[in-house]
């Protein structure tokens, strides 16, 4: 009976003391953590040619909070706040006047490159109980660029383009290979016409 005792008495302390050493229970606000992913991971809005008009939808995982106003810029130039749609996400809308020019939506102005460009959002999310950064990469392919949309390799100064073949040296070790093989092909046949 003593050892029943004794054993609930070292149970009933052990439990005691880890109710005073755990730490104190914390107020939950709503949504917290948040149920989305407040990470910017960028978006692709896709391939356009000079002269386009297109929209970039900027949509977070933890969308925008609707009616909220979101702040805009591309290529790192600020274009202005935008008001999140009942959806939570931001439309902008690029026209790509040339290869070094955008105009975004009032029109604002914003140099652009061949390649890749980027329209970034910022603003409230109710759903991440904070603000939320989102980015949509583009491309622009400029007339004259290869497929990947950049403008073409600039050669360094005083030297040849690298056109991605480059068989001189191989032409050359050929001619002599074959060379070689003429001179050893009459050597044999003099020496088998002077055995004979």
């Amino acid at each position: 009976m003593r050892r029943t005792f004794s054993v609930a008495a070292l149970v009933a302390f052990v439990g005691s003391a880890a109710l005073l050493l755990a730490p104190p229970a914390m107020a939950q606000t709503p949504g917290y953590p948040p149920t989305c992913n407040v990470a910017d991971i960028p978006q692709d809005a896709g391939t356009h040619n000079v002269g386009d008009t297109f929209q970039v939808q900027l949509a977070p995982p933890c969308i925008f909070t609707p009616g909220s106003t979101v702040a805009v810029s591309v290529n790192g130039t600020s274009v202005g706040n935008k008001t999140a749609n009942a959806s939570g996400f931001v439309t902008v809308t690029v026209r790509a006047v040339s290869a070094t020019q955008f105009e975004i939506d009032d029109p604002i102005s914003v140099v652009a490159r061949c390649g890749t460009n980027s329209a970034v959002g910022t603003g409230p999310s109710a759903a991440a109980g904070r603000s939320v950064t989102q980015t949509a990469n583009f491309r622009l392919v400029c007339p004259g660029a290869g497929p990947g949309g950049g403008g073409a390799a600039t050669p360094v100064k005083g030297s040849v383009a690298f056109t991605g073949a480059n068989i001189a040296k191989w032409a050359a070790v050929a001619l002599a290979l074959i060379g070689v093989g003429a001179v050893l092909v009459v050597a044999d046949r003099r020496r088998g016409r002077s055995k004979a």
